[in-house]
């Protein structure tokens, strides 16, 4: 799993997770730049859901951390959720960092093609 390896410091792990066209803009440096590391470290990582649809997968995460704050906290013991995009390619699935997930035009089920609200019913009162 992707947060096994960022949790352990194995970015290269991590980054083999990537889609290939991510890796083939952004080298290994770069991404262990946006890598948590330092002051937040994850200590483990759970799926807390999955929505499938297609060749596209929403996986919601609940990653616990400890993170490092100004004296006199110190360390603590985070919880947050995180969501992920993970897109299938050829037989293989893909972790697709933020960017590109965002950049992908969704309709939401509840809404039509030009941007206006569905209703279940509707009624001429």
């Amino acid at each position: 799993m992707r947060w096994d390896a960022l949790k352990s410091g194995q970015i290269a792990d991590a980054y083999a997770l990537e889609l290939p066209s991510y890796r083939a803009l952004y080298d290994l440096a770069r991404f262990a730049e946006t890598a948590p590391s330092g002051d937040l470290k994850p200590t483990a990582a759970e799926i807390r859901d999955i929505e499938l649809d297609g060749t596209r997968a929403r996986v919601v995460l609940e990653v616990h951390s400890l993170v490092t704050l100004p004296p006199p906290t110190g360390r603590r013991p985070m919880i947050s959720s995180q969501q992920e995009i993970w897109l299938e390619r050829d037989g293989e699935w893909w972790h697709a960092p933020t960017f590109v997930a965002m950049s992908e035009p969704r309709v939401p089920s509840d809404m039509d093609a030009g941007g206006d609200a569905v209703h279940a019913e509707s009624r001429d009162d």
